[in-house]
């Protein structure tokens, strides 16, 4: 994905969502906001005590790449059968948030 004028890898930025302390699982998905504009949309399976930092260290994470965030935290990422991220299933699950 293209933002401004860098490019963004989001299954680079899952990875790194998951090493965060507390982070189960995660999908990232960019929703579109507006014309030429975009929204991070991350769906977070968080474990642990802390949820509240485990938040917070999701929303930076996210931050460093475009201000313009939004982090959910469920049961549950959909998965397809070969066990990838279902893009589609993530997007509309996010997209009424």
């Amino acid at each position: 994905m293209i933002v401004g004028d860098r490019t963004i890898f989001i299954p680079t930025i899952e990875a790194e969502l998951r090493q965060i302390e507390g982070v189960a699982d995660c999908g990232v998905v960019a929703l579109p906001t507006g014309p030429g504009e975009i929204r991070l949309s991350c769906l977070a399976v968080v474990q642990g005590a802390d949820t509240a930092g485990t938040h917070a260290a999701v929303v930076a994470r996210l931050r460093a790449e475009t201000p313009t965030i939004e982090v959910v935290c469920g049961d549950s990422v959909p998965k397809t059968p070969s066990g990838k991220i279902d893009r589609l299933a993530l997007k509309a699950r996010l997209q009424d948030v």
